[in-house]
């Protein structure tokens, strides 16, 4: 074989591998810049009342309690263990049971040791609350399905969804309700959040749930309630339901009025704000591919945006229909329901991913004993296709491969499809690139020939440098002749490989990325998504012993000798280069997943017996 086209085929593989990784680091997708869309100032009222001249401000709140009688509450579901606190009622810790972190433990969701700065904490913007944070103790009530107050309620619930219209709007359906459900001594709370749950309009993304549907779900769900009397006028519940088949949560923010008077919440401005700070806990060792992204759906159009570039607070309008942050494998998305006025994402400063995202909701007027309730759906959990799926549309472009992602998502659904069949990711693996292999059969076996064809043209090409060396011009006039004469075209063993890049790329951005191979074992590999390690020597340095990375050498050394080489001393310059290929792409292979090392091992053995067999042939 040509020693020159040697050296143009490896040296295209080890370019593409360098702007494969290169691509990962300059050409991201680009998030999708959202027009900043004109939005009707509206004022959300439960009961149509005229206006009254004056509107009672909410009385000041009393000063700050003693807090040291805050305690945790622990909700343990299926796909997840949630941890919140009474001061305040926000969420401490979210735990993925079914995932482990690298860092010990199960995997956690939310940023730990941040100076008490918790997720879903409410921010109070208008002058009437008295307060800007909720710097108090709740009342607090987990519910599980059994409880007799929530199965009861469940119950009236039931039979007065056989009586109303399911066609009502969302306040007029919960005036019905109210109506309907009798009172219930002691469990007033619990009552007033199954309202909410009844009549709360769906978010964004999810489908549309019928009344039925909505008490079916309440009916095997656990329900936190939050409850505090903010003043003597204002009594604040926070709710949060867990339904044990879901990867996600809804919050219900309720604010009833105690008092004789209509009472109004933020003027002109948001009442109050949902929040989620201060970022997404990393569950990776080493974070270098486990960067902290922004992540937001505005109607149907899908952006990006990593937080350590998010230099000042971006503004999104009430059209978002999520929002959220992600990291390589898990995520989290806030779904707001009716009542946005605006979402914010909000660099804190002191960090680089650290960073606050706020849902601003409109104002809102309250009759006497009436309630406003805000709805929120938080989807969390691993990048899953179908769990993002199962969220609703919109949410599966969390999911993203760049520039290649079409390709990407199609090899990773043909790599769930064989470990469908064989339960091991690694043999998927294998099979999935043995069928790219195939795929490419052609293409390969034009690249060999054309090598081969090359190679048998090499006497007279050497003759012809030697005879026009100080003429170059003339050299490739000649060179090209006799290209054409022997029906040769000496681009023929790269293009192929040129042609493949798209597939390679896309392959490596699905392996490298896909949390199906967390944690999947095969063979000695305990983990497909980080290196094979197989021991780690501590004398004199630590180094840590990858095997996948030394047969890939070894494999690369064999097709080195089973390529016939050149004489000459321009040859064994470039022989002498060549010599060290193989040690390049082990060092370009030792810190990649092991999965993206068994497909690269794979391929190249299966070239080498492609190769055998071509060089036999002729």
């Amino acid at each position: 074989m040509d020693k020159e086209m040697q050296r143009n085929m490896l040296l295209a593989v080890v370019l593409s591998i360098l702007i494969m990784i290169a691509w990962t680091h300059f050409f991201a997708p680009k998030p999708s810049e959202q027009p900043q869309k004109q939005r009707e100032s509206a004022v959300r009222v439960y009961e149509e009342t005229p206006e009254p001249e004056e509107i009672e401000p909410i009385a000041e709140l009393p000063a700050p309690e003693d807090l040291a009688g805050a305690r945790d509450v622990v909700v343990e579901m299926p796909h997840m263990i949630a941890t919140f606190t009474t001061l305040g009622g926000r969420l401490t810790s979210l735990r993925l049971p079914e995932y482990r972190s690298k860092r010990g433990g199960d995997v956690e969701l939310v940023p730990q040791d941040q100076d008490g700065q918790w997720p879903l904490s409410l921010a109070f913007h208008d002058a009437a609350f008295g307060a800007a944070t909720e710097n108090f103790i709740y009342d607090c009530a987990l519910f599980v399905p059994t409880n007799e107050r929530l199965r009861g309620l469940v119950d009236e619930l039931r039979q007065c969804a056989d009586r109303v219209s399911a066609s009502l709007e969302a306040n007029e359906l919960r005036h019905q309700l109210n109506f309907c459900l009798p009172q219930s001594e002691g469990s007033e709370d619990l009552r007033w959040v199954v309202l909410a749950v009844a009549s709360a309009e769906n978010t964004g993304a999810a489908e549309a749930d019928s009344l039925q549907k909505r008490v079916e779900r309440l009916s095997h769900s656990k329900v936190l309630v939050f409850s505090h009397q903010m003043t003597a006028q204002l009594r604040l519940v926070k709710a949060f339901v867990f339904d044990p088949e879901e990867f996600s949560f809804d919050m219900y923010a309720v604010f009833r009025n105690t008092s004789d008077r209509l009472l109004s919440l933020g003027s002109g401005q948001a009442s109050y704000s949902i929040q989620w700070l201060p970022g997404l806990e990393s569950s990776e060792t080493a974070t270098k591919y486990d960067e902290l992204l922004g992540v937001y759906l505005v109607e149907k159009d899908f952006g990006q945006k990593p937080i350590r570039k998010l230099k000042e607070t971006r503004e999104f309008p009430e059209q978002l229909t999520w929002i959220g942050l992600k990291r390589k494998y898990f995520f989290v998305a806030l779904e707001p329901g009716s009542g946005l006025m605006r979402a914010v994402m909000e660099p804190l400063g002191q960090k680089e991913e650290l960073v606050k995202i706020r849902l601003d909701m409109l104002p809102t007027q309250l009759e006497p004993g009436a309630m406003a309730a805000n709805h929120l759906r938080l989807c969390v959990g691993p990048m899953l296709r179908d769990v993002l799926e199962s969220f609703g549309p919109g949410f599966n472009q969390v999911i993203n491969f760049g520039f290649f992602d079409i390709f990407g998502k199609m090899l990773l659904a043909a790599l769930l499809w064989f470990n469908k069949y064989v339960q091991n990711y690694g043999l998927a693996i294998i099979l999935l690139t043995i069928v790219v292999r195939v795929g490419l059969f052609p293409l390969n076996q034009k690249s060999y020939k054309s090598m081969k064809e090359m190679q048998a043209l090499q006497p007279k090409v050497t003759e012809l440098r030697e005879k026009h060396k100080k003429n170059p011009q003339e050299m490739n006039r000649k060179m090209m002749e006799l290209y054409r004469t022997h029906k040769v075209n000496p681009m023929g063993g790269c293009l192929p490989i040129a042609f493949q890049m798209p597939i390679f790329i896309a392959l490596f951005q699905a392996l490298r990325y896909a949390v199906e191979l967390r944690g999947a074992e095969f063979l000695w590999i305990t983990d497909l998504s980080e290196p094979d390690r197989l021991f780690t020597l501590t004398v004199p340095i630590n180094l840590p012993i990858n095997l996948l990375p030394l047969l890939v050498i070894a494999a690369m050394v064999i097709q080195q000798k089973m390529t016939p080489m050149a004489a000459g001393g321009q040859s064994e310059a470039q022989q002498k280069m060549m010599q060290y290929m193989p040690i390049i792409f082990g060092f370009l292979f030792y810190s990649m997943p092991s999965g993206l090392t068994v497909y690269f091992l794979v391929s190249t053995v299966l070239g080498l017996v492609q190769q055998y067999f071509v060089q036999k042939a002729a």
